[in-house]
């Protein structure tokens, strides 16, 4: 478990956000039932996914907000190309992009943190176990 970042906290209000704007449309915009559902899913998975990383930034953590994050960028990216299963194209709307841009923005604060935290690690010439 480590500290905060300013990286790490604006990953986790962007998350919030996302989870947030899934279940808008778990509510709102869903037409059918089964992408109702799945919106609410990924709704309910992405914000216990933000409350881990708000609570403990850990490792584990982090990784889930990644897993949702790229679960909602690369399902949007399947609905605008091909369609999800039984559905014609997605139309390209405030939706689509609005999920596209917070989810890549999630991703990309989340990588400039890894690195940052890499960079700054103090690191230790000897191994971390006993040989």
């Amino acid at each position: 478990m480590s500290k905060h970042t300013r990286l790490s906290r604006a990953a986790v209000i962007a998350t919030i956000v996302l989870a947030t704007l899934q279940l808008f449309w778990a509510g709102v915009r869903a037409d059918e039932g089964s992408i109702r559902g799945l919106a609410a899913f990924l709704g309910l998975l992405t914000l216990i996914a933000a409350t881990a990383s708000a609570r403990t930034n850990s490792f584990e953590a982090r990784m889930g907000t990644v897993i949702m994050a790229c679960a909602q960028f690369g399902l949007m990216l399947l609905a605008l190309l091909f369609g999800l299963p039984g559905h014609d194209r997605h139309p390209v709307d405030r939706q689509a992009v609005v999920a596209l841009v917070v989810s890549a923005t999630i991703l990309l604060l989340l990588t400039i943190d890894a690195r940052t935290r890499a960079r700054t690690l103090d690191t230790d010439p000897r191994p971390p176990y006993a040989l």
